[in-house]
């Protein structure tokens, strides 16, 4: 079955250059619910809501994945059988979240070293570093003085033509126990990223970008939500 990286592969063959930032998939999962609303409608707006929604649609996944690999479900779950196409949004968060598969395609499709990933967290607590890596990389030079730089680190939001500025607000701290449950789902996946990648920073086994929140629970520094 050909995906876009082949599309684009036939039309200027290898010579590509790719960038990949990468959140860390708990996290990615949780916003999502968080933030599109059809979720809030099935499932409500609570940590136990979000568990409902992990517990529900993760196994639809895995069963697709044994039946039909797990590259071709998170391409294309609703095209594999008439049923997967009944599952609530086709648990496209679930497998959007699942990177190596999308890395994977990415890579067969460009020439060696034609890919840099790198990780959100990295970008949010680092981003003149992180971005002087991307510049590097694509072969641009880095901004000349401080105000080009301040153009480039926090851009002007425009959406069909209009300024919009950014608003933000924090979402909900996750519960630790639930966090494991999650994470222990992503890691075999994560662990299949770390070796395509050849780096374990994409394991996400450092706690470092994360906060302690009311009772115990855990927050994502970079977790926020636009308003």
């Amino acid at each position: 079955r050909l995906g876009l990286p082949d599309l684009v592969r036939a039309v200027q063959g290898g010579r590509m250059l790719l960038v990949a930032l990468l959140r860390h998939p708990v996290d990615r999962l949780w916003a999502a619910f968080w933030q599109y609303p059809h979720y809030a409608g099935r499932y409500g707006r609570t940590w136990e809501s979000f568990a409902t929604f992990h517990g529900e649609l993760a196994p639809l996944v895995e069963g697709c994945a044994h039946r039909h690999g797990l590259e071709a479900c998170v391409v294309g779950l609703e095209a594999l059988e008439p049923e997967l196409r009944d599952i609530f949004f086709h648990a496209d968060q679930h497998c959007k979240s699942i990177y190596w598969p999308h890395v994977a395609s990415w890579a067969r499709a460009a020439d060696p070293g034609s890919l840099l990933a790198l990780r959100t967290e990295d970008y949010v607590a680092a981003p003149r570093t992180a971005l002087g890596r991307v510049l590097a990389f694509l072969g641009l030079r880095e901004p000349g003085d401080e105000a080009a730089w301040g153009r480039l680190l926090d851009p002007p939001r425009v959406v069909r033509g209009r300024l919009h500025p950014r608003n933000w607000s924090r979402l909900p701290c996750m519960p630790p126990a639930l966090r494991s449950v999650v994470s222990a789902w992503f890691a075999p996946h994560n662990g299949r990223l770390a070796t395509l990648l050849g780096d374990s920073a994409f394991l996400w086994r450092d706690e470092r970008f994360l906060r302690r929140g009311a009772q115990g629970r855990l927050c994502h520094a970079c977790d926020c939500l636009r308003e």
